[in-house]
């Protein structure tokens, strides 16, 4: 095989199972880590993408016991104030408290208020506290609105909206961050495991494969074209498990591949074999 300077060598590699495994000599464990990096940024445009321009995020996961406090009757005093552009307007305060926390529409000071939990609606913001979370200050937008006849579930899905949009850059970077780091962890192991199991056919009279690095690019070959896959699968339908299980899926479907072209044996091999 004509060698090719990397990153192109690499790239060539993944076009047939033939060059999946003739190719497992150019590559040095610097480039193997960087194509490993490389394929799990693929796999994280579409995590990022999907937070980005999303609109909303589910926060009762972070404020369970906030949340619970709100009830219909809730809803029907913030439907029954006049409310601008701005914000709203409160003649009075109201004050709903239980075992769990407080509810308060109308301005208060959360100083004032000794529950682990509560929920304050102010004119120009509302307020979030948990049980041992802290603090959250989410201004209003301009198309923020609390109609009659308006639900206390889609009263919670709008506050979720609206501490999403609020929050956007912080939610996007913290939840990327994590995704991207979890499909590192796991292509970390799927491609050095993997490698093992490939590297132990060493042992063998029927294989051309010689150290554990010919091994790990074989499966860095073989990940390429699955991961370019699923990447765009992502970009269309964004299921973060679907994603996992068919590059896994794929890896599995391409080492078949491989063997079925090449018995994992260079071409000389494969003819004496033959003969």
């Amino acid at each position: 095989m004509k060698t090719t300077s990397f990153p192109l060598s690499y790239f060539k590699s993944t076009l047939t199972p033939t060059r999946m495994f003739e190719g497992r000599h150019q590559l040095n464990w610097f480039t193997l880590l960087i194509i490993l990096v490389f394929l799990n940024g693929l796999l994280s445009i579409p995590t990022t993408l999907n937070y980005a321009t999303g609109d909303r995020v589910s926060i009762q996961g972070f404020y369970p016991d906030t949340f619970d406090l709100i009830d219909q009757e809730v809803v029907d005093s913030l439907a029954a104030s006049p409310q601008t552009e701005e914000g709203f307007t409160f003649s009075k305060q109201e004050k709903w408290e239980n075992e769990n926390g407080v509810v308060v529409i109308g301005d208060s000071e959360a100083e004032t208020i000794s529950a682990e939990s509560y929920l304050l609606f102010k004119e120009n913001e509302f307020s979030l506290k948990g049980e041992n979370v802290p603090q959250s200050n989410t201004p209003y937008t301009m198309d923020f609105k609390v109609s009659e006849g308006m639900s206390a579930a889609e009263l919670i899905e709008e506050l979720n909206r609206q501490w999403f949009i609020a929050n956007r850059v912080f939610i996007v970077g913290a939840f990327s961050f994590m995704i991207t780091a979890m499909l590192f962890i796991m292509m970390t192991l799927m491609v050095f495991g993997s490698a093992v199991f490939l590297y132990l056919t060493k042992k063998s009279s029927v294989t051309s494969i010689g150290s554990y690095k010919e091994s790990v690019t074989v499966i860095l070959n073989a990940l390429g074209l699955p991961t370019f896959a699923v990447t765009i699968i992502g970009l269309l339908y964004f299921d973060i498990s679907l994603m996992i299980t068919l590059q896994m899926f794929g890896l599995a479907l391409m080492l078949v591949f491989i063997y079925y072209k090449t018995q994992f044996l260079d071409e000389d091999e494969r003819v004496q074999v033959q003969e």
